[in-house]
């Protein structure tokens, strides 16, 4: 595993990749390991979505320590649903080294707008209580 420390313009994230992966053909992996249950209404489409942001922040950070490759992905791995068909418990995202910037900037807004939600919302409960 590889520690996340990410700072962007102030912003400041860290955590724990499960495994990263230096593949043959020059590009890096990271697999996550999730647990949750996948209902009928959630395929495994919708958790790649509700984890987009953990997996674009992992795969920024390993643009940053790999400079000297091109692909990243960040691969889901839902153990509960785990057979021999990988397309039945995994996904993927896949970031190429030219769409850094894009991703970079969607990160930055995503903290921004994270950030004035807490602050409007504890300004909500502050008025509220008194």
């Amino acid at each position: 595993y590889n520690v996340i420390e990410w700072n962007e313009e102030k912003n400041y994230i860290e955590g724990m990749m499960d495994c990263v992966v230096r593949l043959f053909d020059h590009h890096i992996e990271v697999w996550d390991w999730k647990t949750v249950e996948i209902s009928t209404t959630q395929t495994l489409d919708y958790w790649l979505k509700h984890y987009e942001v953990q997996l674009i922040i992992y795969l920024l950070v390993l643009a940053q320590q790999y400079p000297q490759e091109n692909i990243f992905v960040a691969r889901l791995l839902f153990s509960r649903c785990a057979d021999e068909h990988e397309e039945h418990w995994t996904r993927t995202l896949t970031l190429h080294r030219k769409g850094i910037p894009h991703y970079s900037r969607f990160i930055t807004e995503h903290i921004t707008s994270m950030k004035h939600f807490m602050v409007s919302g504890s300004d909500h409960a502050i008025r509220k209580v008194a």
